[in-house]
């Protein structure tokens, strides 16, 4: 088989150029968006799995190319509607008697809704028997939030950590001691005891805390309340008056 340029292309060459392009594809990061464009020379006809609106019919660089693009999971974005077959076909002969559809634009099909319109177009002048193949890709992009790390706590001074936390205790403990000489303790009991006066002592203060905005609560209710009524009160006195001023007039 000869391409165009006159070219002999075997089989094993096809093989090699697909297997060439599988291992580039798979190089690429899963995270990139691929587009593969070009001249294939390859037809994929009427009723392709890539998508069934392409112009002609299958040939063996064709099938080829399908089974590439099924086994990536891409889609032919020249062949997703229904066009009139102008802008369908990227190759004619010189003599304007032999057109086919050789061209294409290969994209994934997670992204096959952000394809707006791909088509050919002819009578570009590009000094070429092939036609220009267009298509506009449009993208949305999300910004990803950046995952919330946790807290990572060094144990590696833990005993360092216990000594300190053993010596406060003991300062709490020796404050409430009359004698010096008898604030000597366990661990253990200062530990106890320096636990029972912090417990104590946050508990007396969230019950002044809880106290305290249950009063600011009534006396903010109380305020609303009393807003309201004045309200009331002088909507009733104007309304009052209008009526007042109304019946006025019907009697002069």
């Amino acid at each position: 088989m000869s391409n165009r340029f006159g070219c002999i292309v075997t089989d094993q060459d096809k093989s090699a150029f697909y297997e060439r392009l599988e291992q580039v594809y798979l190089q690429v990061p899963r995270r990139d968006t691929v587009i593969i464009e070009g001249d294939m020379n390859a037809k994929i006809g009427e009723g392709s799995p890539i998508r069934r609106h392409a112009l002609g019919t299958m040939n063996d660089t064709g099938a080829r190319l399908v089974n590439f693009a099924r086994a990536n999971a891409f889609v032919a974005a020249n062949c997703l509607v229904r066009r009139h077959p102008r802008r369908l076909y990227t190759w004619k002969s010189f003599d304007l008697t032999c057109r086919n559809q050789t061209d294409y634009f290969l994209v994934k099909e997670r992204w096959k809704s952000s394809i707006c319109k791909c088509k050919a177009i002819q009578g570009a002048e590009c000094d070429s028997d092939n036609s220009l193949l267009g298509m506009k890709f449009k993208l949305k992009l999300r910004r990803l939030q950046n995952p919330r790390v946790s807290t990572r706590y060094d144990y590696s001074n833990v005993e360092e950590f216990h000594i300190e936390l053993r010596n406060r205790f003991t300062t709490l403990a020796r404050s409430e001691t009359a004698d010096p000489d008898d604030s000597v303790q366990s661990p253990s009991e200062c530990s106890h005891s320096g636990i029972q006066m912090t417990w104590g002592e946050r508990t007396m203060n969230s019950q002044g805390r809880d106290a305290n905005a249950k009063q600011q609560w009534e006396n903010l209710r109380d305020t609303i309340l009393q807003t309201a009524r004045r309200r009331r009160r002088r909507r009733i006195y104007l309304s009052s008056l209008t009526k007042i001023t109304i019946t006025t007039k019907q009697i002069h």
